[in-house]
């Protein structure tokens, strides 16, 4: 078996301008379909994104659980000395919505103290005496949220966090 040498003779059959492939090849079309791509993932981007007024209205956050979009109401609590016994020191504040319409997803806050010093809030129960004891509650008769403190000296103020979803 032998190999022959192949030659053009006639360069009429030489295509001397090959068609890129479509992939190589940048058409107004395909910038318009990218820039929409682009504006979509800045949207989805920026919708992630929220500006929480501290006392102001709920904001949507961006996220879901069970299919229900999650919103975040801030609220910041004074709190001072001499609330009902055991409490030492208390705060209140009005929810602004109705506690049965929504279901509380997560509570996160904080407490200052007299002396600036900050503490985690607890969401568990209240041990009466225990002079340590600082907790934030819910409370659905009229829907208010409750900052209670053990000790006089948490007297400065407390932020907290409700994020909930709405019950449809």
């Amino acid at each position: 078996m032998s190999l022959d040498l192949v030659t053009f003779q006639n360069k009429e059959n030489l295509d001397t301008k090959p068609e890129l492939p479509r992939i190589n090849k940048v058409i107004d079309e395909d910038i318009n379909e990218l820039k929409d791509k682009l504006n979509s993932a800045i949207q989805a981007i920026n919708s992630i994104a929220y500006n929480v007024e501290t006392n102001g209205q709920a904001v949507l956050t961006g996220r879901q659980i069970d299919g229900k979009d999650v919103y975040l109401k801030r609220y910041k609590v004074s709190i001072t000395p001499g609330g009902s016994s055991p409490t030492q020191a208390q705060g209140t504040a009005n929810l602004g919505f109705t506690l049965s319409d929504v279901t509380i997803v997560e509570l996160i806050g904080y407490i200052v103290s007299n002396t600036n010093n900050v503490f985690s809030l607890d969401t568990n129960n209240y041990t009466a005496g225990d002079t340590g004891a600082v907790n934030v509650l819910l409370q659905t008769t009229n829907n208010t949220l409750i900052v209670r403190a053990n000790n006089g000296n948490y007297n400065n103020h407390a932020v907290v966090d409700v994020y909930f979803t709405y019950n449809e």
